[in-house]
């Protein structure tokens, strides 16, 4: 064998070695990546409201990973942020961790917040359902709501979704003529 042929197997060698050593290096360095889906009530999909409604929202919050690594979201938390005019009651878990946070805080911009910790999300396992109740504005309108999620292993993701607020409904009066 020429000594160009033996130059041409140890450099293509070379470049496989480095290649795997480098998705090797990139599988180790991935963060998780969380997604959270608004599912509106109860996880019906109905995203409109009456003023002043009792409501219970569900949110889905998963682990999509990546197509080369699957690293798992530890130790995340959870942060559902509304605007002033809403009540916020209770934050609670649907599935693995069946905790209830009912402690109200108000945070930046005014908003008021639940917060929960300690879900763990693994790729390519069922996804984590977290309910907050509610109470909606009295006023009809299109209200935003801010979902902020921060993992111990590094992810962090803001979510924004809009809940909508409709007029009252006018009922005929008993008796009235139409």
């Amino acid at each position: 064998m020429s000594l160009a042929i033996i130059g041409l197997i140890v450099d293509c060698l070379g470049l496989f070695v480095s290649a795997y050593l480098a998705f090797i290096a990139l599988q180790f360095t991935a963060k998780p990546r969380i997604k959270v889906l608004f599912k509106g009530e109860n996880g019906t999909g109905r995203e409109s409201f009456e003023p002043s409604e009792h409501i219970s929202l569900a949110f889905e919050a998963s682990n999509i990973g990546y197509w080369y690594a699957k690293p798992a979201a530890l130790e995340t938390l959870f942060y559902f942020n509304f605007e002033p005019q809403f009540d916020l009651l209770k934050l609670s878990s649907a599935t693995s961790i069946e905790r209830i946070e009912e402690q109200v805080r108000v945070g930046k911009g005014g908003y008021k917040y639940l917060a929960i910790d300690g879900v763990q999300l693994f790729a390519d396992e069922p996804s984590e359902i977290l309910i907050v109740e509610v109470i909606t504005p009295p006023s009809p309108g299109l209200y935003p709501i801010r979902v902020t999620s921060t993992s111990l292993n590094g992810d962090h993701k803001v979510s924004f979704f809009q809940l909508k607020v409709l007029p009252r409904k006018k009922y005929p009066q008993p008796g009235a003529r139409q």
